[in-house]
This record gives C-alpha cells, sequence and structure tokens, in this order.
C-alpha cells in the first residue's frame, strides 16, 4: 500500500502564504496542522489542508482568541 501524501497551506488574512508542505504519510496530518497553526500565531487566517488526489480541501478558520474552527458542510463551525 502506497502512503498517501498531505499537502497543508496556512494564509493570513489578507492572503500571505506563510506555510506550506508536503508530507507522505496520513499519521502526519496533524503534525502540519500544529505548524500551520504556529505558522499563523495569532494572526487570523486561515488553513487548507488536503490528501493528494482528493477532490476537495479541508479548510480550518482561525481567529484570533477562539478555537480552531472547521468549515465542515454538516456542521459549519464546530470547534
Amino acid at each position: 500500500m502506497q502512503a498517501k501524501t498531505i499537502h497543508t497551506q496556512a494564509r493570513t488574512a489578507d492572503n500571505n502564504l506563510v506555510f506550506d508542505k508536503k508530507v507522505k504519510g496520513k499519521k502526519y496530518g496533524p503534525q502540519l496542522l500544529r505548524e500551520a497553526l504556529d505558522a499563523l500565531g495569532e494572526s487570523p487566517g486561515e488553513i487548507r489542508t488536503q490528501t493528494i488526489g482528493a477532490k476537495a480541501w479541508a479548510v480550518y478558520v482561525r481567529m484570533p482568541g477562539a478555537s480552531i474552527a472547521t468549515l465542515d458542510p454538516k456542521n459549519p463551525w464546530r470547534n
């Protein structure tokens, strides 16, 4: 079985790319999210992550003073 590649990006609210990384292996997904959050710091912005070959990105929104929220189609503001 071939390892999946995870691609994660983080952009600030003014659309500056502050993090862009690809890693092989699904187990690294949470680690990439932590690194992307560190890159954003306290800045508002969004994090997009995708398994290469998947049709859609998972999008997370970072708001100052709040926990990370995910745009889940079933529950758009789940924390």
